[in-house]
């Protein structure tokens, strides 16, 4: 995966969010890698918004 691209579950349908105490540290923890990873890869982290994004994907 490119490592500018980020996939959050929390960005789903509302009734396939995930849902749990263990899964409201798991998006905490998410936040923290995707901060951890723009900051170590030095680019932005942005989630697809279209398939023209995914392109670089479609090719492996």
């Amino acid at each position: 995966m490119p490592l500018h691209l980020q996939f959050n579950p929390w960005h789903a349908l509302a009734a396939h969010r995930p849902i749990g105490s263990i899964m409201r540290v798991r998006k905490a923890a998410y936040a923290m890698s995707k901060q951890f990873r723009a900051q170590r890869n030095d680019m932005p982290i942005a989630e697809p918004r279209d398939l023209a994004m995914l392109a670089p994907l479609v090719a492996l």
